[in-house]
Formats: structure tokens, C-alpha cells, sequence
């Protein structure tokens, strides 16, 4: 049984690397962690589930510190318009949290409940005004 439950991790571990992107790799813990039903192997979800959470985190950061640093020159084509290419520019970095977040959001339901969430829940509740309301004061 412990043999099984190793090939079983091991078969999620796998599936978890392959997924691309927060979006792919949501979906795919969302799967497994309906599968799971051994201990060893909810455990084994769990981590992926906080790892997750990690690698949103460092998403958050990565997304909140280029808007702060470029926010006020933000980097737009010669071709574009300077408010209306900083107000896109503003749009694809709130693209890239809202949309993995949407899956997120709805995934974390399901998800066990780790103190690692409201963490994250509250960063992201930090962030993503900013971002707006730089894209209404801008555009």
C-alpha cells in the first residue's frame, strides 16, 4: 500500500510539472486534490496546495514591484499613445494576477485551509486597486 501511495505521488508530482502557468498548475491540483483519498497522499496535496500559494505570492510581488518602479514611465510602445499605453500596459499586469486569481478564487474552496490563503487574499486585495485605479486615473 505505502508503494501505491508513493506511485500516486509521484504520478501527481509529474502532472503538477507539467501543467504550465498558476492557471494550468490551479487546475490541475484542483483534480488531484478531488482524487485524493489516501493520508499520505492528502498530505502530499496539501504541500502542493501551499506551494501554490507560493508561487502566487511571488507572482503578487514580482507584478506589484514592475508596476511601483514603472508606474510613472511605464514602458509603452513609440507607436502608442503615452496615457493610453500606460493604461494597457497597467491592463496586462492586472491581467496576469486577475485571471489565474479567478481560478484561484473558485479552486481555493476546495482546497484544505492553510494560513498561507489569507496572506495571500489580503496581498492581492492590496494590489489589484492600485492597479485599477491607475488604469481610470490614466485612461
Amino acid at each position: 500500500v505505502k508503494t501505491l501511495d508513493q506511485r500516486t505521488i509521484h504520478v501527481y508530482t509529474s502532472a503538477l510539472d507539467a501543467a504550465s502557468g498558476l492557471e494550468g498548475k490551479t487546475e490541475t491540483l484542483e483534480a488531484l486534490n478531488q482524487m485524493a483519498r489516501r493520508v499520505g497522499v492528502v498530505r502530499h496535496v496539501e504541500k502542493q496546495v501551499v506551494g501554490l500559494y507560493g508561487e502566487f505570492t511571488k507572482e503578487l510581488v514580482s507584478v506589484r514591484k514592475q508596476f511601483d518602479s514603472q508606474r510613472s514611465d511605464p514602458p509603452v510602445h513609440a507607436s502608442m499613445p503615452r496615457h493610453a499605453g500606460g493604461a494597457m500596459w497597467a491592463k496586462q499586469l492586472h491581467d496576469r494576477l486577475s485571471k489565474p486569481w479567478s481560478k484561484l478564487e473558485v479552486a481555493c474552496k476546495l482546497f484544505p485551509r492553510v494560513a498561507e490563503l489569507d496572506e495571500l487574499k489580503a496581498s492581492f486585495e492590496q494590489a489589484l486597486p492600485a492597479i485599477e485605479k491607475y488604469i481610470k486615473t490614466t485612461h
